[in-house]
């Protein structure tokens, strides 16, 4: 079982792996920005079952390009408590050990104002996470994930694996929950395993039924060019 100094170093530690995979900004080291306005609602049906409705836009900070995608899904939410109550109980997915999510998007690129010939793309999703503490209030979190896609220029599959860690803190009658996560995913469109994805953030419960959670992402992948990107987010949260 971690001590509590034990956890934070453990938490401060993969962090700072994030950052260091990040990496300082050279005046020669060509990298895209973006920035992502999200909104997620989460609509409980049962103790096991939930529906997840996502709406995002992506900016280009770099390039005149936006980037849509709307989705819809269904949580199976496995019966087993982790902690027993929560202080507010908002993501009810967060104090599961496992559960599973099928459903559908579709999203865009656009340059500009030339909305026809955009990059399009439609996927059905199929994704399995687990969550295991391992003491002082840890817990990793792993995510399986299958993307069925439908290209503008064809079929790909994705397959992608997350895995991270995170701690939940109270304070002001709210929870703050940081995480750092890594995720690498393998596209048939390439044959390759060919982006990695490192972020860190916060989720914050502000209500029983609002929450935001503000990240930074920092991206390497083969195929683009430049390989490195930089993405700030902000995530809305509306349980009912």
């Amino acid at each position: 079982m971690l001590t509590t100094p034990a956890s934070h170093r453990l938490l401060l530690s993969a962090l700072v792996a994030c950052a260091a995979f990040a990496g300082p900004a050279r005046a020669d080291d060509e990298r895209d920005s973006e920035a992502v306005a999200e909104v997620n609602a989460y609509i409980k049906l049962s103790e096991r079952f939930r529906v997840f409705t996502t709406a995002s836009m992506t900016n280009s900070l770099t390039e005149s390009a936006t980037d849509h995608e709307i989705g819809a899904y269904l949580d199976v939410l496995s019966r087993n408590r982790l902690f027993g109550e929560r202080l507010l109980e908002t993501d009810v997915a967060r104090n599961r050990d496992l559960w599973g999510r099928v459903g559908f998007s579709f999203g865009g690129i656009h340059e500009g104002d030339d909305l026809s010939t955009g990059y399009k793309e439609r996927q059905f999703v199929f994704e399995l996470s687990g969550r295991y503490p391992i003491g002082d209030g840890l817990v990793v979190l792993t995510r399986a994930r299958f993307d069925a896609r439908t290209l503008s220029g064809g079929n790909a599959n994705r397959y992608r694996f997350r895995v991270g860690i995170e701690k939940t803190y109270k304070a002001f009658g709210t929870e703050l929950v940081p995480y750092v996560r890594a995720e690498i995913l393998y596209d048939t469109k390439y044959s390759a395993m060919h982006r990695q994805i490192y972020q860190t953030g916060v989720d914050i419960d502000i209500t029983k039924q609002f929450g935001i959670e503000p990240y930074y992402a920092f991206q390497r992948d083969t195929a683009t060019n430049p390989a490195r990107l930089d993405r700030f987010g902000l995530i809305l949260k509306y349980y009912r």
